[in-house]
């Protein structure tokens, strides 16, 4: 899966976000403090006793003197990311799974380039944690890897209260119920800022008007929807369900999001572009 995952236009439209979250933070960002934790930004020339690992060998090839990047301290904060591994995320095709791993790897790498230090939740893995601009790169192998989705939902667990700025991303598909969404509450107290994004399949949005069979993904019995007949009405009620899903979530403490995923193979970039323009980057 690795190649088709991240393929080369999902790093190019990935670094066009980055540069423009850069230009919107302008004047903004707070300024580099110089420290001893991780490597930053900024670039000065090679000196005496410096690390080989502190070389930034593009700028050095660029200029033609050895170019080292400076130490700084961790600041951002902390972003939490909770990733959905049931088996709603992969229903019967792949595109929500993959859209998911996206996202959270453009969310891990941006808040890496902005100094912040990320936790991923999924499922019932251990949680996975990266801090540093210069190990943006080992979230790759680690979304590369993940279980595939199944099972039912689990309600993630923070065994130390969060960090003074941190925020809380949830990415899901839309099938938790406002019930549900009760037990989440408790997650995201202390948290400044808390969003939940629901990634809808265009099946799930607008299915085809035929008789359809369905099965429940994460069990249960399976039933036949013929909707060649009362498409509206289905149609309402998946408004109704939405609208006491985006109460549910408001009600934890949630902003919730809804953001399509088309076909995995052609939408790399533009799922971010998509994301960029619903708030979900």
């Amino acid at each position: 899966m690795s190649a088709e995952l991240f393929p080369p236009e999902f790093f190019v439209e990935l670094a066009r976000q980055g540069a423009r979250q850069k230009m919107g933070m302008m004047g903004e960002r707070p300024e580099a403090h110089r420290g001893d934790q991780v490597l930053g930004f900024e670039r000065r020339r090679w000196q005496a006793g410096d690390r080989r690992g502190h070389v930034d060998w593009r700028a050095t090839a660029r200029t033609g003197q050895p170019v080292v990047r400076s130490m700084e301290r961790e600041r951002g904060g902390q972003l939490c990311l909770v990733l959905d591994r049931s088996a709603s995320m992969a229903p019967n095709h792949i595109d929500r799974d993959i859209a998911q791993r996206r996202l959270c790897l453009a969310l891990s790498w941006l808040a890496l380039e902005q100094g912040a230090r990320v936790q991923i939740f999924a499922g019932n893995q251990t949680p996975a944690r990266f801090s540093g601009w210069a190990r943006r790169a080992a979230v790759i192998p680690f979304l590369q890897n993940l279980e595939a989705p199944s099972g039912a939902d689990v309600v993630q667990e923070l065994k130390r209260r969060p960090e003074a700025g941190s925020a809380l991303h949830v990415l899901s598909d839309p099938w938790c119920s406002a019930e549900d969404l009760q037990s989440w509450a408790l997650l995201t107290q202390g948290f400044q800022t808390c969003q939940w994004t629901s990634l809808m399949l265009p099946s799930e949005n607008a299915p085809p008007k035929q008789v359809l069979e369905l099965q429940g993904a994460e069990g249960g019995a399976s039933m036949q929807v013929d909707l060649r007949k009362g498409y509206a009405q289905f149609q309402d009620s998946w408004k109704e369900f939405r609208l006491k899903q985006r109460d549910g979530l408001i009600a934890a403490g949630f902003h919730p999001l809804e953001l399509l995923c088309e076909n995995a193979k052609q939408d790399a970039a533009n799922l971010l572009r998509r994301a960029a323009r619903h708030g979900v980057l």
